[in-house]
Formats: C-alpha cells, structure tokens, sequence
C-alpha cells in the first residue's frame, strides 16, 4: 500500500492547533491596551503575524500528514478478487 499527503484532519490545512487559539474582541484589545492605539496595533499585527499560534498536535504545523493510501489498496484487493474469480471459473472451480 502507498502512502499519499493529505491535508491535516485536524487543523484542516491551517498549521495551528484549534483547541488553543486566542479569541478577543475589539473591547478586549481596549481593556488591555486602553486608549494606546500604537500598543492596539503592534498586538494586531502580532496576531495576524501568528506569533500568539501553537502548531497543530498532529502535522506539527505542517499542514498536511502522510497517510495510507486505501483507495489504491481497495482497487488493488479488488483486481486480485477479480482475477481470482476468473482463474477459478476457467478451471470448473465451484463453492
């Protein structure tokens, strides 16, 4: 069986661990920063930046993950059943 890159199950190609993003509002920066817009700005671009982001647990931020490729495997078992069933109807095989 082969393996393929899938995107993360988990982030869904985002890199970031969900269970540990931030969530504010735009009240929640003024109570912290107050009327310091400069301050306001620098934790806007931070944020945007992703430098308040945990990677994702499984791709370890990589996005994606080498996973089984089942549907090569299923059409592979699905050949060899089928390849078999012949062999056994040429040679007057029966259950």
């Amino acid at each position: 069986m082969s393996d393929k890159w899938k995107v993360c199950p988990d982030c869904e190609g985002d890199g970031n661990d969900k269970e540990a993003e931030i969530e504010f509002t735009a009240n929640d920066v003024y109570e912290w920063y107050g009327d310091d817009v400069e301050a306001q700005e620098d934790f806007r671009r931070s944020y945007m930046r992703g430098d308040y982001s945990k990677p994702c647990q499984t791709c370890k931020g990589q996005r994606v993950i080498l996973a089984a490729d089942y549907e090569d495997a299923i059409e592979e078992i699905q050949y060899r059943h089928e390849a078999e069933m012949l062999r056994r109807a040429e040679s007057g095989w029966s259950y």
